[in-house]
């Protein structure tokens, strides 16, 4: 399924679907996976997807995703919640929150605000993070680059952890990973990072 969002006032379904439409709420309910909903620059969407790819193409407002196998693509959004049992999810930008949950994809962010993202077996990449980091997976990288000085709890089992700072960005690193402590002064942020079977590296670029 792909939607695209563009300078319109209305929503336009190409491909066999049924739709319904109540005031400013549109439902759409079909078995292809070829369908093409176009819809208002801004729009908040709701999509489900059994085995097809969701591809959100513009800018939308809210959108919560949910697929089995389906790969999930959303290029621009105020906020995303996402979550799919194996596939991959690549996001664009997201101004607001970024909720993920998958248990075998990969995840790739390109920029957000506050980030919350798991999953089982796949590697995490979360870029241009302007707000606190909750990343956890079991078995995958874990790869986060901060705009600002944010808060960040990363956890691995079996995997590498890569987390870069802005310039000049001070992180207090509790002694014990698995308690928090008090930030000293002079700390711009905690980060909190533990790997069972890997490496944690903090820098500063």
């Amino acid at each position: 399924m792909r939607i695209i969002a563009e300078p319109r006032t209305v929503v336009l379904v190409e491909g066999r679907a049924r739709t319904n439409r109540e005031g400013n709420q549109t439902t759409i309910d079909s078995v292809r996976s070829s369908l093409v909903v176009r819809v208002p620059e801004g729009a908040d969407l709701v999509a489900g997807s059994t085995s097809a790819r969701v591809v959100v193409e513009g800018r939308v407002g809210s959108v919560a995703v949910v697929t089995v196998s389906g790969r999930i693509v959303v290029e621009e959004a105020a906020s995303i919640d996402a979550r799919s049992t194996s596939a991959r999810v690549e996001v664009g930008r997201v101004d607001g929150p970024c909720r993920i949950r998958t248990t075998s994809g990969r995840v790739n962010v390109g920029s957000c605000g506050d980030a919350d993202v798991a999953t089982t077996s796949g590697r995490i990449i979360l870029k241009n993070v302007d707000g606190s980091v909750r990343a956890h997976c079991v078995s995958g990288r874990i790869g986060i680059e901060l705009e600002s000085a944010h808060d960040v709890e990363a956890e691995t089992v079996s995997g590498r952890i890569d987390i870069s700072l802005p310039a000049g960005v001070e992180a207090h690193r509790p002694a014990d990973p698995n308690q928090d402590d008090i930030r000293p002064a002079g700390c711009d942020c905690t980060v909190n990072a533990r790997s069972v079977s890997g490496r944690v590296d903090v820098s500063q670029r």
